[in-house]
C-alpha cells in the first residue's frame, strides 16, 4: 500500500498540487480521471522520481509525504508514458530492455523465458513477431510492448498514462484487457480522460480538478452515486467546474494558460511576409494569448501538417520541429517529407549528429549542436543557436530542428528561439505555452522546463545584449 498525505507541489512558484490525499493498494487498478491540466501527469512524474531516488521526495515537493505499508518498504515503480520511449529496434529487444535477469541467462533460456511470460499474459500474438521492428506494429501493440517491458522488468507498480490515446474504442480492447489483468497482479495506476475505459477497469478511481483529489474510492461506487457534486458533473459532462486563477490562490497546473504578455498577434507569425517575428517594441501594442491564439483558425492554418510524421511548424514556411529522420520509417522517406515540406537546413541536437551525406541529396544542409537525452542546452549553446536560426532565416533558409523523437531538446529550442525573438519581453513559462500550444510533447523535463526560464531572465537581464544577425556566428 502506498499512502500520498497532504502532498504539495509548486514549480514556477504556483502550486500544480495542492494537498492531494490518496491511497494506491498493492493489488488492482486505480484509475486517475479529471480534466486536461489538473496535475495527473504530475503527480505521475512525482511518484516515478521518489521512487528512482530511494523514498526521497523531489526538489518540487513543498509539502506532504509518500508513505508506504509497512512502513520503509521500497517501492519500485515504473512509468509508461503517454509516448513512451520505445527503441527502433525488434520486439524483443523492446520486451527485454530493463529485464535484470537478461545478462544472467544464454540465449536459449531468454527465449524460453519469454515464450512463457507472454503466454501467460495472453498475448502469444506476439511471439509471432520478436523478430519485427517495434514501429511496423499497429498503435495497440506497441502499447502493450511498453507495458510489459516494465512489468518483465521488474516493477512493483506500473503508473500508465493514456495507454489508449488516439485508438478505437476496437483498439483499444487488448490493451485494456492487458491492464484489467495486471491489475489482478500488481499495483497499477492508469490515467484516461475515458469515462467509459475507467468504468471498464478501475477497482478504485481517483478525480483529480484543480490540482486538488476531489473524491477517490471505490469505482462501482462512483460510477453509481458519486458523492460530490464535482465527481456527478463529471460524470454528466465529462468535465467538471475548475477553480479560476485568483480562487486557487494562483495555484495551477503548468499546463494551464499563462498570463497574458504584450504583443502584437501578428508578431508569432509573420512568415506570410517572408521576414522573422518582430518582437521590438514598436510592435507591442496589444495583448496576446498564446493559448486563445493556438485555437484559433489562422492557428491552425499556420500549422497544418506536413513533413514527416510527428513535423509541427513552429512559424509556418521558416522554423520546424521534427522527430529524427528514420526513426519512425525509412530514412529516405522522411527526408524526402522534409524537402517537400521546403526545409533546407537540419539541426541536429542528438548526442551523435544525423548524417549531413544523407541530407545532401535532397538539398538539405546540416549543422549540429549535441545535447544528452532529456538535457537543456547551455545559455552559450542557446545563445549560438538562436543567433544562428536567425541568420539562417535571413537568407531565406526553412529549418527543421530534430532530437530522436522531436519532442523535449526539440521544443527547448524552439522555446528559446522564440524568447531570443520577444527581446526580453517573453518569460520560459509563456515560451512554454507557446510551444505547446504546437505539439503538447514539445519540452519533456524538469530540467528544460527550468531552463526556459533561465534564458528567459538571461535574455531579460542583458541589456546591451545586441540581437543583430551576424555573419560569423556558425555551429
Amino acid at each position: 500500500m502506498l499512502h500520498i498525505q497532504n502532498l504539495t507541489v509548486k514549480f514556477e512558484q504556483k502550486k500544480i498540487l495542492r494537498s492531494i490525499n490518496l491511497d494506491i493498494p498493492q493489488q488492482g487498478v486505480t484509475a486517475i480521471l479529471g480534466p486536461s491540466g489538473t496535475g495527473k501527469s504530475s503527480l505521475m512524474r512525482t511518484l516515478t522520481e521518489w521512487s528512482d531516488a530511494g523514498g526521497k521526495l523531489p526538489a518540487w515537493v513543498v509539502e506532504g509525504a509518500i508513505v508506504t505499508e509497512p512502513q520503509n518498504q521500497p517501492v519500485k515503480i515504473g512509468l509508461v508514458g503517454q509516448r513512451p520511449k520505445l527503441a527502433l529496434a525488434s520486439v524483443q529487444e523492446n520486451l527485454m530492455s530493463e529485464w535484470p535477469l537478461r545478462e544472467q541467462l544464454t540465449w536459449q533460456e531468454q527465449q524460453s523465458r519469454l515464450a512463457a511470460f507472454l503466454q501467460d499474459y495472453g498475448q502469444q500474438g506476439l511471439l509471432e513477431k520478436l523478430k519485427t521492428n517495434l514501429f511496423d506494429l499497429p498503435a495497440a501493440q506497441k502499447s502493450i510492448v511498453a507495458i510489459l517491458s516494465k512489468v518483465l522488468a521488474g516493477y512493483d507498480m506500473l503508473l500508465i498514462d493514456e495507454p489508449t490515446a488516439e485508438m478505437t474504442e476496437e483498439e483499444a480492447r487488448p490493451v485494456l484487457d492487458l491492464v484489467r489483468q495486471l491489475g489482478q497482479r500488481m499495483a497499477v495506476v492508469l490515467v484516461t480522460h475515458s469515462i467509459a475505459q475507467a468504468k471498464d477497469v478501475a477497482d478504485r478511481v481517483a478525480l483529480m480538478a484543480s490540482g486538488c483529489v476531489q473524491e477517490a474510492g471505490d469505482a462501482k461506487a462512483f460510477f453509481a452515486a458519486p458523492s460530490t457534486e464535482v465527481g456527478a458533473s463529471f460524470l454528466r459532462t465529462g468535465s467538471c467546474p475548475e477553480m479560476a486563477y485568483e480562487e486557487s490562490e494562483h495555484d495551477h497546473d503548468s499546463d494551464a494558460a499563462p498570463e497574458l504578455f504584450t504583443s502584437n498577434v501578428s508578431a508569432l507569425h509573420q512568415a506570410d511576409r517572408g521576414v522573422a517575428p518582430d518582437f521590438s517594441s514598436g510592435a507591442m501594442t496589444e495583448a496576446f494569448d498564446p493559448v486563445a491564439w493556438a485555437k484559433s483558425d489562422e492557428a491552425k492554418a499556420k500549422t497544418e501538417q506536413v513533413g514527416p510524421k510527428g513535423f509541427n511548424w513552429m512559424l509556418k514556411d521558416m522554423l520546424a520541429g521534427t522527430p529524427l529522420p528514420g526513426l519512425l520509417r525509412d530514412v529516405n522517406d522522411d527526408l524526402q517529407a522534409l524537402k517537400d515540406a521546403g526545409i533546407t537546413w537540419l539541426i541536429s541536437l542528438t548526442e551523435v549528429p544525423f548524417d549531413a551525406k544523407l541530407a545532401a541529396p535532397y538539398g538539405i544542409s546540416c549543422s549540429a549542436v549535441s545535447m544528452p537525452d532529456m538535457a537543456a542546452p547551455t545559455i552559450e549553446q542557446a545563445e549560438k543557436l538562436c543567433r544562428f536560426i536567425e541568420k539562417k532565416l535571413t537568407e531565406n533558409e526553412k529549418i527543421a530542428v530534430h532530437c530522436k523523437g522531436g519532442q523535449g531538446r526539440t521544443g527547448t529550442v524552439l522555446g528559446c528561439y522564440m524568447i531570443w525573438q520577444a527581446q526580453g519581453m517573453l518569460t520560459g513559462k509563456d515560451a512554454l505555452k507557446v510551444v505547446r500550444s504546437v505539439d503538447r510533447g514539445w519540452v519533456q523535463s524538469i530540467e528544460q522546463i527550468e531552463f526556459l526560464n533561465q534564458f528567459a531572465d538571461w535574455v531579460a537581464s542583458q541589456p546591451g545584449l545586441s540581437f543583430t544577425v551576424s555573419d560569423k556566428v556558425v555551429l
